[in-house]
């Protein structure tokens, strides 16, 4: 696990911009906010959710809180990736939620230039805030609040929605048996 204060930053004029954590996805390279960052972990291992949408691609636990995981190559239309070592989950803030970005590999953290402002949202459901052209080329930075798919959304909130209502409902209990019922008697 590292944390985004700990990668290395890039650019070199721009050192005074915003700073946001570089990734890829499909050979193209995206960006977040680093505010909206948290933290960088290896791919874990997930527990599937049945009839969930394709983009949410399972739960991670992390440290004892259980995360929403989406794989950002199906989110944009790109085909699943055989699993690899190098891929990474990005902790982010997605919208009002905590959640998991799985993404082919961070290239760390870079400064933008100083007009672009990362972290605003841009026009309803408008996944791309900014694109930065640098010496590596363009930098996609993505609104982290467009980033779940209303279908994952509603997922999740019906998936918590029940979960709220079985912690409020008291158990049932059966009544314990009183005894053992003799041969031939129903």
């Amino acid at each position: 696990m590292y944390r985004p204060d700990t990668l290395q930053l890039r650019g070199t004029d721009r050192e005074a911009g915003p700073r946001v954590l570089v990734f890829d996805i499909g050979g193209q390279r995206y960006a977040l906010a680093l505010a909206q960052v948290r933290e960088v972990l290896p791919r874990a291992g997930l527990t599937q959710l049945p009839e969930a949408p394709a983009a949410l691609i399972g739960l991670l636990r992390l440290r004892g809180t259980l995360l929403p995981v989406l794989d950002l190559r199906l989110r944009f239309g790109v085909s699943p990736a055989v699993p690899r070592i190098d891929q990474r989950i990005v902790v982010a803030w997605v919208g009002q939620a905590i959640m998991g970005l799985l993404v082919d590999g961070v290239d760390g953290v870079l400064a933008l230039r100083d007009g672009a402002k990362p972290g605003e949202p841009g026009r309803a459901g408008q996944l791309v805030q900014h694109v930065e052209e640098t010496p590596g080329g363009a930098v996609i930075l993505l609104d982290t609040a467009a980033l779940a798919e209303p279908a994952v959304t509603a997922f999740l909130d019906g998936v918590l929605d029940a979960n709220a209502e079985a912690e409020t409902r008291p158990a049932q209990v059966e009544p314990a048996p009183t005894g053992l019922a003799s041969e031939g008697t129903p």
